[in-house]
């Protein structure tokens, strides 16, 4: 399940692109409710974490076979408890920055890029 806060960060930015640049409201909600999304994901998994497992394996898919590269995300206790740092960051940004004024579309946009590189 932690994974989807990586989908749903691209994926609403993916959304935010087909947003009108002039539309302030509509790109500073869809970047809220984003940054909502994932915060939401991740205190779920931190709450549904069981710390006596140890290392648990989230997602490992055979990406390109004939190289031998996966898809592979594992999470422990640090990392998810990072991951909900991360989440609680990016409400608190966007909230930070309701007032930019300047490409707000753009300076969104590689907001949530940047929190999804994270």
């Amino acid at each position: 399940m932690l994974d989807w806060t990586i989908y749903i960060t691209f994926g609403g930015l993916l959304l935010m692109m087909f947003i009108p640049g002039r539309n302030l409201p509509l790109v500073r909600g869809t970047a809220l409710l984003i940054t909502l999304g994932g915060l939401a994901v991740a205190l779920n998994a931190f709450l549904h974490f069981d710390p006596a497992a140890g290392v648990a394996t989230i997602r490992k898919l055979s990406w390109i076979p004939t190289l031998g590269a996966n898809y592979f995300i594992a999470a422990d206790g640090i990392s998810v408890t990072l991951v909900l740092l991360t989440g609680i960051a990016a409400v608190a940004g966007v909230l930070f920055s309701w007032n930019i004024g300047h490409r707000v579309k753009e300076y969104f946009a590689f907001y949530i890029a940047l929190i999804g590189g994270v």
